[in-house]
């Protein structure tokens, strides 16, 4: 397995569809939507592997949580973007489909308390668009959620404000 070597924050949406292209063999794809959320409770990040642990298994998609592999090399590396997030509340999921279609959650740059989920259209963008939005009406059930710009990055949130 390959695992992507980020140096910078702002390309945390890149990073999503980057990374699904490495796992499922396919051409990389910037993300088709970008969302962001905090969370409410102090096990969040937890709450969110299961979570997206549960979709691969009911959407039939491949998980990944290469979480501790790519703490380590950003604590290496680039120390900065990790915002006194510690190892167990850093996050680097992916979760799709062979032909590219999936999501990556992460919260490099952002904070342990909050993170950013791109989506990835992979051959079929209109099953993509299906498949986002189930995953973001199950999330939207736990979490307030935030549409990130096209072309623009998650930015930090203020989550004393967002909760």
């Amino acid at each position: 397995m390959k695992f992507l070597n980020v140096r910078t924050a702002t390309y945390i949406t890149l990073l999503a569809g980057a990374t699904i292209g490495l796992y499922s063999c396919s051409p990389t794809q910037e993300p088709f939507r970008t969302v962001q959320f905090c969370f409410t409770a102090a096990n969040g990040s937890s709450q969110l592997r299961d979570e997206l642990r549960q979709i691969s298994n009911e959407e039939k998609m491949t998980f990944h949580d290469v979480s501790d592999q790519s703490y380590e090399q950003v604590k290496s590396s680039a120390p900065q973007l990790l915002h006194n997030i510690d190892r167990s509340n850093y996050i680097e999921i992916f979760v799709g489909k062979d032909d590219g279609m999936g999501l990556g959650a992460g919260n490099q740059g952002l904070g342990g308390n909050q993170v950013a989920v791109g989506f990835t259209a992979g051959a079929n963008p209109g099953l993509a668009a299906q498949f986002s939005n189930r995953v973001l009406e199950r999330l939207h059930k736990k979490w307030k959620i935030f549409d990130v710009s096209k072309g623009s990055a998650a930015q930090p949130l203020n989550c004393q404000e967002n909760k």
